[in-house]
């Protein structure tokens, strides 16, 4: 009489492949999902970043395009309009030239405490007519505005917007 043994079970050899298998799986799934994790956050801070960014550049985009009572020979502050770091002052699109604050203010001067780390500022610059990239220092009836939102001295967005001494 012959008698045969079935094997049942696994072998000590198919346990282990088994378990590498799983944890070759489980690790890849938290790389994936620290990935996704991140580019959420990352994606979250430019929706912030252009927001910030945005609001800043339509409010500059109300002002008049120049200080009706004086005549413009340099971008900034006129002489007499007080301080640079007083945004109530800013009276034209170029008095916000060279303004930065970190962490970013509303119009009245408050700051938005929940935003500590951002930084908003802003450049205005006269530009060449025929080429608007191309920066000039003397008055063209064109001036560009660029603002920049950043978190943490990494810049996440930088708006540009054109205003025309012609509205």
């Amino acid at each position: 009489m012959i008698v045969h043994w079935r094997r049942r079970g696994f072998t000590m050899i198919e346990a282990t492949l088994s378990v590498l298998i799983v944890g070759i799986m489980f690790l890849s799934s938290l790389n994936m999902t620290g990935a996704a994790k991140l580019t959420g956050l990352r994606r979250a801070q430019y929706d912030q970043a252009h927001a910030l960014a945005h609001g800043l550049i339509t409010e500059i985009l109300t002002m008049p395009y120049e200080d009706g009572d004086l005549v413009t020979v340099a971008i900034g502050l006129e002489t007499g309009e007080g301080s640079v770091t007083v945004r109530s002052n800013f009276n034209d699109v170029d008095d916000f030239h060279n303004w930065s604050a970190s962490p970013p203010q509303h119009a009245d001067g408050n700051e938005m405490a929940a935003l500590a780390g951002w930084t908003r500022s802003i450049v205005i610059e006269w530009v060449d007519p025929l080429d608007l990239t191309l920066p000039v220092v003397t008055e063209t009836g064109i001036k560009r505005i660029t603002v920049t939102a950043s978190l943490a001295e990494q810049v996440e967005v930088s708006l540009v917007a054109y205003r025309t001494i012609a509205r």
